[in-house]
């Protein structure tokens, strides 16, 4: 298969994933999913760790973008049970990207 044919391919399989996310979530959808998914990753003692304010602003130091990943994962799950589209790693990535770009509190500096 040439490659783009593959990477056609690929688009038109991400698309129904794609329709799917866009119409159910927004960015202020997303963002609090990852608010709430950030304190299954903050430490019991954030507040000895330095002058923050909150545990969300102590997770914008030292997480590593568990949450947004947690978050990608519910995202990805869901979809694809809905539209009963299952992906390859190539595609995954694809999609993980796909998130990353659409929804900006998904990407992890």
């Amino acid at each position: 298969m040439r490659f783009d044919d593959l990477l056609k391919e690929t688009t038109e399989r991400l698309g129904p994933l794609k329709a799917y996310i866009t119409k159910k979530y927004s960015e202020m959808d997303v963002a609090e999913m990852v608010d709430e998914a950030a304190g299954d990753f903050i430490d019991d003692d954030w507040e000895e760790d330095g002058d923050y304010e909150s545990d969300l602003e102590w997770y914008e130091d030292y997480g590593h973008g568990e949450a947004e990943d947690q978050v990608m994962n519910r995202l990805t799950k869901e979809a694809m049970s809905a539209t009963k589209v299952k992906l390859n790693t190539n595609e995954q990535i694809k999609f993980d990207e796909w998130l990353q770009d659409k929804y900006h509190s998904l990407y992890y500096r």
